[in-house]
């Protein structure tokens, strides 16, 4: 039964013009919004780590000369 709802809930998401019910209106922005957080925060978390990482190995292998063999 939930597939049904799930299936009925995208078609509606999809075929419903905007306007005409203001609060899925509301709930898809507010859903949409929440995708968008969790992507930025991802992202936002990769370049940090990759920045990490970056910084460890330059001054690892170039400035302390450690993994020259």
């Amino acid at each position: 039964m939930k597939i049904k709802e799930y299936i009925n809930q995208f078609k509606n998401a999809i075929m419903l013009p905007y306007g005409i019910d203001e609060e899925f209106d509301k709930e898809s922005n507010e859903a949409l919004f929440r995708f968008l957080d969790r992507i930025y925060y991802f992202l936002l978390f990769f370049m940090i780590f990759f920045a990490c990482g970056s910084i460890y190995f330059f001054t690892r292998c170039e400035i302390l000369d450690v993994c020259k063999t």
